[in-house]
């Protein structure tokens, strides 16, 4: 799932599948709490304490956070610090705003350099979050630095975003790339589709749709992949599929 700027949630008032994290307000998706569960007990085990201070926020709850922010600043600067309603990370639940049980640097640049910080920043990945606003990314990502900022994409993913500097870059959809995932022929076989899926001409969101692939259809594996695109045969159409959303 990718929500930026370019790309809002469908339906703009998406609510999720949520579960609240033991001792907080906070509530994420069931996969992102299992995964943020994991990695609050390493951190632990680390003797580094974590403080969890945002997750899922309602299309509504939003809305009210960006009128806040406009009155504050100004419409400009907070659209670099917070999303409109429906197009916001934290309304997939798969996002976490972390921090130190202090408040030490909360919200500032400066908690990139606190011992959660600099946890998180090397750790997290291994559980399957992702720093989603890095430095020097806003042209690209549409926001300013937030070192406390990570987004749930799952443990496989994550790992193999080494070498981007965004989600953006990962997906494709940014005009410059770090890294050009290798093309390799070695998919073969065939797998199912596990929602109604976009069959596309490229590897990438920006590539045109050449038919939708309904939920549970057969596609045949064509030999090749890039990144998390996989080529497939379906209906007598060859194109490039996400492999997120096939068993």
């Amino acid at each position: 799932m990718l929500v930026n700027k370019v790309y809002p949630l469908v339906p703009r008032k998406y609510t999720p599948k949520l579960r609240t994290i033991s001792g907080t307000d906070v509530r994420l998706r069931p996969e992102a709490a299992a995964a943020y569960k994991k990695l609050l007990a390493a951190a632990r085990k680390d003797g580094v304490r974590i403080r969890l201070t945002s997750g899922y926020r309602s299309y509504s709850v939003q809305a009210g956070l960006l009128e806040k922010y406009t009155r504050a600043y100004g419409l400009d600067y907070a659209l670099r610090i917070a999303a409109r309603p429906g197009t916001s990370e934290h309304q997939t639940g798969l996002a976490i705003d972390v921090g130190n049980p202090s408040r030490a640097c909360a919200l500032r640049d400066c908690f990139a350099t606190t011992k959660v910080g600099r946890w998180m920043a090397k750790k997290a990945p291994k559980y399957g979050f992702i720093l989603r606003y890095p430095e020097g990314q806003e042209s690209v990502t549409g926001y300013k630095y937030e070192p406390w900022h990570f987004r749930f994409v799952g443990v496989t993913q994550a790992k193999s975003m080494a070498g981007f500097k965004s989600l953006e870059h990962y997906y494709g959809v940014s005009k410059a790339s770090t890294k050009t995932p290798k093309t390799s022929k070695s998919a073969q076989g065939t797998k199912i589709t596990t929602a109604n899926l976009n069959l596309r001409t490229g590897p990438s969101t920006s590539e045109s749709i050449i038919k939708t692939v309904k939920k549970g259809s057969k596609v045949q594996l064509a030999g090749k992949s890039s990144g998390v695109w996989i080529k497939v045969k379906h209906g007598g159409k060859t194109g490039w599929m996400s492999s997120e959303y096939l068993r």
